[in-house]
């Protein structure tokens, strides 16, 4: 694989959630994930319900509508979060922080 060459083939494999969360104040969290969908050329007829089932999976359905502008700390780091796993990428990049909330959340069950 070349980043040179394998641009497209390195977006839809890699999810990548920083320390800062990447967030535009003027989008909600569904236009986030349709945005980000798109850019991870997940298929548009299978858009719409990736981006329910993820809203639905960290929470945030009720909120879908809302500015981030609105959202809590906590919900940013949600959608940021979720921004990362679409497009079912094979590696998904953390900053330490949420990798020792994600360790936590899947070894507390």
């Amino acid at each position: 694989m070349s980043i040179d060459r394998d641009m497209d083939l390195i977006r839809q494999n890699l999810g990548v959630c920083w320390q800062e969360d990447i967030i535009f104040d003027r989008l909600t969290a569904w236009e986030h994930l349709e945005l980000f969908g798109t850019i991870k050329n997940v298929a548009k007829n299978e858009l719409e319900a990736v981006i329910n089932h993820f809203l639905e999976q960290m929470e945030l359905q009720q909120d879908k509508h809302r500015m981030a502008s609105d959202f809590s700390g906590g919900m940013k780091r949600k959608l940021s979060f979720t921004i990362s796993m679409i497009g079912d990428p094979l590696i998904i990049i953390l900053d330490e922080r949420l990798l020792w909330v994600f360790i936590c959340f899947h070894t507390s069950g």
